[in-house]
């Protein structure tokens, strides 16, 4: 995945998670991932696996449409 979509991609995860508290926690679930996974994703000290990148588009494209 090219840098500017990852960056794109944790930049729309990170206003996502502040807009409410406890989504970090939801997002996990959702995805079968620890918060701190989410948390290091966030902070950009992890990058997720292609499936994970997947799961995560997917997850927050449906959220754009509510």
């Amino acid at each position: 995945m090219p840098p500017e979509q990852l960056d794109g991609l944790m930049a729309e995860l990170k206003a996502w998670c502040k807009a409410k508290h406890g989504r970090q926690k939801e997002l996990a679930e959702v995805l079968h991932v620890t918060e701190d996974t989410i948390s290091h994703w966030i902070a950009r000290r992890k990058t997720p696996g292609l499936e994970k990148y997947l799961a995560l588009q997917a997850f927050l494209k449906k959220r754009r449409r509510k």
